[in-house]
């Protein structure tokens, strides 16, 4: 993410903030090493839960949230939790219409992932102002004095099987891409010529980078044309919570120059010059694109779903199979363990780079592949 999207992130989140009972400003001051993504999410989840308390419990109504105290915060109970967890899985709300002062009421549904990062931010919300309160005087009103967090259970949901792409399927994406034709279906002829004209070397490049690092979309979108070292064939990426690491590419080398020679001849638009992934608008490519992209090439190659974690679940996979190294894996794809050892925390970034570089390279055979 550049700084002028950070920025007006920020900007956003403190306009969310200026009306917050006072606690939820406190919550957030304690969370500020948060990504600003994660503490937006956190505050819509937050005014949607403390909305509902004054619409729906008696106890709270009339009352404006933001005039909400202390007091009242420590009224809440696990009840009024569940009931809120019965609420956000079908609800109506109001939301205000584009360029009019008129509101329209929205029916909307959760789904188990929606509802369980509500109940995510309600078990931070609560874990972390008691914490608070655990270095306030005893007789200090403006602290919480039960930590309901424990009591708020996530629905572990059923594992299902999720897709995973082995090394025929990935080349069989790349060569669709080059084709415009799968075991699936084909593009068009007005969409291939457009493709291969305007886009065909980014998108390469962007699903090539994708398969080979196991690098998250968000990632990917933020990646500035300073973030790549061609000449030690790394990207230095931000991952959650904001620590940067190296990723290491092989078999997207000639994907990534042959795009940025392309790259090179586009002016982007003000504020988006740094982007390497840019749209046909010339700004930076934005996450729903390159899943709307994705979407499109997978429908003609196969009739899996295949979606931007698809190939960071497949990488994961397929490098453990080929490793057996949880920790070495753990470390490439920015997550970690259950257990984490001397040796993880001091893993060598040669092993890191050497893991890659037999990952992809010499199993995957394009006919027309870029020159290196």
């Amino acid at each position: 993410m550049d700084i002028h999207e950070k920025r007006k992130k920020e900007r956003q989140l403190n306009a969310m903030l200026e009306d917050a009972p006072v606690f939820v400003k406190d919550y957030f001051r304690r969370i500020i090493r948060l990504s600003i993504n994660t503490k937006i999410q956190y505050c819509y989840d937050l005014k949607l839960f403390f909305q509902f308390l004054v619409d729906h419990i008696d106890k709270f109504k009339g009352k404006d949230v933001s005039s909400l105290t202390y007091h009242d915060l420590n009224r809440i109970t696990l009840e009024h939790i569940d009931q809120f967890l019965e609420y956000v899985t079908y609800y109506e709300a109001e939301v205000p219409v584009k360029n009019s002062q008129s509101t329209v009421v929205v029916k909307r549904e959760n789904n188990e992932y929606g509802i369980n990062r509500k109940m995510a931010s309600l078990k931070s919300f609560f874990s972390n102002l008691y914490k608070i309160a655990l270095s306030k005087d005893r007789d200090d009103p403006n602290k919480l004095e039960k930590n309901l967090s424990p009591l708020i259970k996530l629905h572990q949901p059923k594992i299902k099987q999720r897709y995973i792409m082995d090394y025929d399927s990935i080349e069989g994406l790349l060569k669709a891409i080059q084709n415009g034709l799968g075991d699936e279906g084909k593009l068009n002829e007005t969409q291939y010529n457009y493709i291969k004209n305007n886009t065909l070397n980014r998108d390469l490049c962007i699903i090539s980078l994708l398969a080979e690092t196991g690098m998250r979309i968000s990632e990917l979108v933020n990646i500035n044309i300073e973030d790549i070292d061609f000449k030690e064939k790394q990207i230095k990426i931000t991952r959650k919570g904001g620590k940067e690491e190296f990723v290491f590419y092989y078999f997207t080398e000639p994907f990534i120059k042959k795009y940025y020679e392309q790259r090179k001849q586009i002016v982007p638009k003000k504020r988006h010059e740094k982007a390497f992934f840019l749209s046909l608008q010339k700004r930076r490519i934005t996450t729903r694109a390159v899943q709307l992209m994705i979407d499109k090439y997978a429908s003609i190659h196969t009739n899996k779903k295949i979606t931007p974690h698809t190939f960071r679940r497949s990488f994961a996979t397929n490098l453990y199979e080929q490793t057996r190294d949880v920790y070495l894996v753990s470390s490439l794809i920015g997550d970690t363990v259950a257990v984490t050892t001397r040796h993880y925390t001091k893993l060598k970034e040669d092993l890191k780079r050497e893991a890659v570089k037999g990952y992809l390279s010499g199993k995957i055979k394009l006919e027309d592949k870029p020159e290196e």
